[in-house]
């Protein structure tokens, strides 16, 4: 069904003109050159020093990026896998629906590629103190929004031999659908989650979290001839393209003069305009209902009303904004913390880190040349020269007998040394910077000097652990939101059955079938915390260990009372097969929890380490966990004269129970 345009006055319109004028001011003046600083370093487009870094004849600078440095050492250890998204129900009868609903966000997270959408959001909060992300349901872009309840962003056409309409083709799905049989590959379309740069978000100064705002608005560049292509949109016949699309970050958001953002005005002819989606709140008859307006900036025989090129309800049938924030460091009252972010705070210090490497360099560059200096005359043959330049053996050349020391003749210039404070200087630049962003040599892979203790390195690990779960709290409140959003933009859209692939009770797949009706209800949405983290095959062996150690020790108090009659003949091959069927449904979820069982002492793990010193070949390639044992699965070797500590078998716990027992 189509949405008439709604109507605003010209008053209005130039209103929303200078509220967005202003949003984007606000940002040029106090975050924009700073973001732009941070984006050029970490992407290795500065320039570090005045003599230059190279070796070649060019002398092209070397660019070491300890931002990017930093910023692949923190990413992988919080978003590195596909969350594990829960909907608990709240009622009784929506269990089934539950089931459901989870399956389907599940898969469309999976199908959308949502992690990696939420690794350039982590990035950007990173870098400039926050990430944003959009969810929606058109992959086409962010201004097709569909307006279209019953159809969905797939615009399906009339079927011109009369046979059936589309309605009917739907009913015919769903009965085929119930039936178990399949016509067609059925539709394919998903929500999706796409990350908005924080340039392009604006928002009103002054709110400190979007679902706060009382409207905000991206701001997108578009062709124009796309724009004017689709007849959702009116668009005035004498708007003029006057952007070109860029890549980085805009030097001005605001149009000058011919409307370039920018600096260098690119040599092919402008093809974009800027559009502006503001979504707010308004009231109506109904009550107060969210809104979307579109909008171009005025140009010459545009005249106010005209730049409204789009005003509808927002069809989006969601809780809130679309969009969503994401920040690990967060100035109270504030919406932007660029100058606390994780890399905008080690910025100025690699700046200069990179400056002394530049003098360093650039020193031994011009040492590493012999240079010499000879009496006046002796250089005329050319002889001594050759003689230097020579490889052959006992060559020699003649000097003036004059001279009363050959060495008065020929003899090497001296190099001044570099500051005896270079080393000092290098030493504390690195300490601050592993101070100020939290990773230090452990973190980043590598092994810290020779005689560390395990005590040190178990301090080391607990401080990273407390800052990537603070950072991993911030991305699973990041998820829930959208999973909300996506459970929403299902029910409305799924109006055709879809048919998914899960994973069974017993490891195998399991096929269901999904449609908006089936996950109606209310539901809690949650997330496994720490389920994007890394898992590798020997945490996850460690977490099979501790099941089977938690079965061992469940089971030797099950079987007296099964010897007893307090339970039945069956209830330990019962709780074994329910234990691997959680297994294999869920071992993405249970992979932490049984590491860190299998770890504790008395659980078959290496737990209470002492505190001597650790060597680097000990931890080489392996790393140390809290309580100084190897991440490996050997462990540290002990000491001369002491016994390792023994462990329980796999099942060794099963040999003392009484016979009889299952």
């Amino acid at each position: 069904m189509s949405k008439r345009k709604l109507q605003i006055k010209p008053q209005e319109v130039e209103a929303w003109h200078d509220r967005v004028r202003y949003a984007e001011e606000y940002i040029e003046e106090n975050h924009l050159p700073k973001w732009k600083s941070i984006y050029n370093e970490y992407s290795g487009n500065s320039d570090f020093g005045e003599y230059g870094l190279g070796y070649g004849d060019d002398d092209e600078n070397i660019n070491i990026n300890f931002l990017l440095s930093t910023s692949n050492s923190i990413l992988p250890a919080i978003v590195s896998a596909d969350p594990f998204i829960k909907l608990k129900p709240r009622r009784s009868q929506d269990k089934e629906s539950a089931k459901k609903g989870q399956v389907a966000v599940q898969y469309a997270w999976r199908e959308g590629e949502c992690t990696e959408s939420t690794r350039e959001v982590a990035t950007d909060a990173l870098m400039f103190g926050v990430g944003i992300g959009k969810v929606g349901y058109d992959p086409a872009g962010a201004f097709y929004t569909e307006e279209d309840y019953d159809v969905g962003p797939e615009i399906e056409e009339d079927s011109d031999d009369g046979l059936l309409d589309n309605e009917a083709k739907r009913a015919l799905s769903r009965a085929l659908a119930e039936e178990m049989l399949i016509m067609d590959d059925g539709p394919v379309d998903n929500p999706t989650l796409e990350r908005v740069a924080p340039w392009n978000l604006l928002v009103p100064p002054g709110y400190n979290e979007v679902r706060k705002c009382p409207w905000v608005a991206e701001r997108m560049t578009v062709r124009l001839e796309e724009l004017r292509a689709d007849d959702r949109f009116i668009v005035p016949s004498k708007l003029k393209p006057n952007e070109w699309l860029m890549d980085g970050i805009p030097e001005r958001l605001t149009p000058e003069g011919d409307g370039l953002n920018g600096t260098d005005k690119p040599k092919v002819e402008p093809e974009y305009v800027s559009l502006y989606e503001i979504r707010y709140w308004s009231r109506s008859r109904k009550g107060t209902r969210r809104r979307i307006l579109w909008l171009v900036n005025q140009q010459d025989g545009v005249t106010m009303k005209e730049t409204v090129v789009r005003h509808i309800d927002d069809p989006l049938m969601i809780r809130g904004y679309p969009y969503i924030d994401m920040r690990f460091v967060k100035a109270p009252g504030a919406f932007y913390s660029t100058k606390i972010s994780d890399i905008a705070m080690i910025k100025d210090l690699a700046s200069r880190l990179n400056e002394e490497w530049d003098h360093i360099l650039a020193h031994h560059r011009r040492a590493r040349n012999r240079k010499y200096a000879v009496i006046s005359g002796l250089l005329e043959s050319n002889e001594v020269q050759a003689v230097l330049e020579s490889s052959q053996d006992m060559e020699c050349f003649e000097v003036p007998a004059s001279l009363q020391r050959a060495g008065d003749a020929i003899f090497p210039v001296p190099v001044a040394e570099p500051p005896q404070t270079t080393h000092l200087v290098l030493n504390g630049l690195q300490k601050l910077i592993y101070e100020m962003s939290g990773i230090d040599v452990y973190q980043r892979g590598g092994t810290g000097r020779k005689g560390t203790t395990a005590t040190e390195v178990a301090i080391s690990s607990r401080a990273t652990q407390g800052r990537a779960a603070y950072r991993v709290r911030a991305i699973d409140k990041f998820i829930k939101a959208v999973a909300r959003h996506m459970v929403a933009i299902q029910r409305q859209y799924w109006d055709e059955p879809r048919y998914l692939r899960v994973a069974g009770a017993g490891g195998e797949d399991d096929f269901v079938v999904v449609s908006g009706e089936d996950i109606t209800g209310q539901f809690d949405v949650e997330v496994e915390i720490g389920s994007m983290m890394p898992s590798d095959p020997a945490s996850e062996q460690r977490a099979y260990l501790g099941l089977l150690a938690t079965i061992q020790q469940t089971a030797a108090t099950i079987a007296p009372m099964i010897q007893n009659g307090l339970l039945p003949p069956d209830a330990l091959k019962n709780f074994m097969d329910k234990a691997f069927s959680v297994w294999a449904e869920d071992k993405k979820a249970l992979v932490g929890p049984l590491s860190e069982l299998q770890a504790m002492p008395g659980m078959g793990g290496q737990g209470g380490g002492q505190g001597g010193p650790v060597g680097p070949e000990n931890v080489q390639d392996q790393g140390m966990g809290p309580g100084g044992e190897s991440l490996a699965g050997s462990g540290p070797k002990p000491r001369p004269g002491q016994q390792a500590a023994p462990g329980p078998g796999m099942f060794g716990g099963l040999a003392g129970m009484p016979k009889g027992s299952n």
